[in-house]
């Protein structure tokens, strides 16, 4: 599906060969059509997303349609005040500037097919090709276990794997699919764009360097994160894990990872001075995790802080366990000055299976 770019507009599509699921949603934006990707939720149902950049004060109008029924529909965040029109079958709204993220819920049901919306500034300032300490990735699917090894325009890769180098930043444009690990163990490192990471794997090890994880810092300082997408299309791994780690800065990401389950969104282990602004996140498990992740040999009183850690106008779903945990695990010498401010819950729900038997949650 093809990318579209008007002055004041950029509506991407999927490009050949990203793995997804049949949808029931068709979006366009301003007559274009959106490219959405489609997971199963844990009632097996479609969800969909699709991205788009705008530029502000230049209003855009998304048209909706769906092949199922429906009597009501809603967007969230209430607090964002977008109202839908409708006609037919079509239902239609318009905004004058980018929404991270926006939810489409019908008829009242948060275990049914869903579609989420997400758009961003037009980035007037994008790279188009790779120079000293920048690696960009363009438009397509970029699967990494499939190379075997490095890339040419990918020289960073392997196993499946792409870990940058100290100074780097990765840009993945809008339109762009990588799918693979992106390991940060270096500092001061910058990942932004409007294109996806996704896992698209199964894969059940649950470490920092496992290759189930869309992106993970290990032992990391000085870490920037804008406007990405995140997106575990596989079960039984996080998504986002910050493990370590000191001074990352999140803006304006979103998480899709509504597969049953262990899907986390953000875990936080034994790491400091971690901020998340103006994001969204879905997650059939934990939507935030904080934690302190040391082998069982350790006393806490001998492992890194959990200090300085702040999460801010954000919007948090998660279809499983806990929307936001603190100290499911416990090795660490301290948990410290931890905030959520101005933190929109859409949906928490405890477990498909044992609902009523997780009352602890």
């Amino acid at each position: 599906m093809k990318n579209y770019f008007t002055e004041h507009l950029h509506v991407y599509g999927v490009p050949s060969g990203t793995p997804s699921r049949i949808g029931i949603f068709s979006v366009t934006v301003n007559g274009y059509p959106l490219g959405l990707i489609t997971e199963r939720n844990l009632w097996e149902k479609p969800c969909s997303f699709g991205v788009f950049d705008m530029e502000p004060g230049y209003p855009v109008t998304v048209s909706i349609q769906t092949e199922i029924p429906f009597e009501t529909a809603a967007l969230y965040p209430l607090s964002e005040g977008v109202s839908l029109t409708r006609s037919g079958d079509t239902l239609t709204y318009t905004v004058d500037h980018p929404i991270n993220a926006l939810t489409l819920v019908l008829n009242g049901d948060y275990t049914g097919e869903t579609l989420h919306i997400f758009s961003n500034p037009i980035d007037h300032d994008a790279p188009t090709e790779s120079k000293e300490n920048l690696l960009y990735v363009g438009p397509g699917y970029h699967n990494l276990s499939a190379f075997g090894g490095a890339k040419p325009d990918l020289p960073y890769t392997s196993d499946g794997t792409l870990s940058l180098p100290a100074g780097m930043t990765l840009y993945v444009a809008g339109g762009a699919v990588i799918d693979g690990t992106i390991m940060v163990n270096t500092d001061d490192v910058t990942i932004r764009g409007s294109g996806i990471l996704m896992k698209g794997e199964d894969c059940a090890a649950q470490t920092p360097k496992s290759l189930g994880i869309c992106l993970v810092t290990a032992e990391a300082k000085h870490i920037r994160i804008e406007n990405i997408i995140c997106h575990a299309h596989r079960w039984h791994n996080w998504t986002v894990h910050f493990w370590h780690s000191e001074d990352i800065s999140v803006d304006r990401i979103k998480i899709f990872s509504p597969v049953y389950a262990s899907t986390d969104g953000i875990d936080i282990s034994n790491s400091s001075h971690v901020t998340v602004k103006n994001s969204f996140i879905r997650a059939c498990d934990d939507a935030v995790a904080i934690k302190g992740l040391y082998g069982s040999e350790y006393k806490p009183q001998d492992c890194l802080p959990i200090r300085h850690i702040h999460f801010e106008h954000c919007v948090l779903w998660n279809d499983c366990n806990n929307c936001m945990g603190i100290g499911a695990e416990t090795r660490a010498s301290v948990f410290e000055d931890i905030t959520f401010r101005d933190i929109d819950v859409i949906y928490s729900y405890d477990d498909r299976d044992y609902h009523e038997k997780l009352d602890e949650r």
